[in-house]
């Protein structure tokens, strides 16, 4: 049965990532379209088998799997967001968790997008930066930008760190890097918020190394080039 549950896993990992991959080109081909209503149909498959398997599942796996493919399939409705606000907003409240760290924010330029689904994205990364820094003897968060080609966000931490050779795990569904009695977690935030930049346009980036603290990057387009439709 444990190999059922991770096949099923890992199909409806690969099922959704073609569905957006789809979603996003469906403006320019139209053939695209067609291939993305059939794959639909197909996670749709993939996770009423999920469903039926549930109770032999995780909850904490089940929930996450859950939430990784609403947030890859919801619609989307976009705005010009302050994302100094936001992350200041979203900073604030983790902070009630981390009394001892500090988060500094600088100068964010807006963006353009789903405000319900970058909170979420800002929470993740956030919320990874307070926890792996949380044991340094003075937490310290710093956000930053930069402009050129596309608007560079960049979250800082002197926590823990990681090796570089691991960096590929970083945003992968259940992968971790330390053990769970050490950080709890399910290992999926940083995958929910590659997957939430991702659908507007953008991309994830991270440097690190063990014992020095961490930088994640995440880039948006200048102009409105997410995808506003469910992928």
């Amino acid at each position: 049965m444990g190999a059922i549950l991770a096949s099923l896993a890992f199909a409806l990992v690969v099922v959704g990532a073609a569905v957006f991959a789809c979603r996003r080109y469906a403006a320019a081909q139209a053939i695209a379209e067609e291939g993305a209503r059939r794959l639909e149909g197909e996670l749709h498959v993939v996770r009423r088998q999920m469903e039926s398997l549930g109770h032999e599942m995780p909850a904490e796996m089940r929930s996450g799997m859950l939430r990784y493919s609403e947030v890859g399939r919801c619609p989307m409705v976009m705005g010009r967001i302050d994302m100094a606000a936001l992350a200041r907003s979203v900073a604030d409240e983790a902070l009630g968790e981390y009394p001892r760290s500090r988060v500094v924010i600088g100068d964010l330029p807006p963006a353009w997008g789903d405000p319900s689904l970058m909170t979420l994205a800002w929470t993740h990364f956030i919320g990874n930066a307070l926890k792996y820094s949380s044991i340094s003897p003075a937490p310290r968060i710093e956000i930053s930008a930069r402009r050129n080609a596309h608007v560079e966000y960049r979250i800082r931490d002197n926590g823990i760190g990681f090796d570089m050779a691991n960096r590929d795990k970083l945003f992968r569904l259940f992968h971790r890097l330390h053990r769970a009695d050490e950080y709890p977690g399910a290992g999926i935030g940083l995958a929910i918020a590659q997957l939430v930049v991702a659908r507007h346009g953008g991309s994830v980036n991270a440097e690190g190394r063990s014992g020095e603290g961490a930088e994640f990057r995440f880039s948006l387009p200048l102009e409105a080039r997410a995808t506003a439709t469910s992928p």
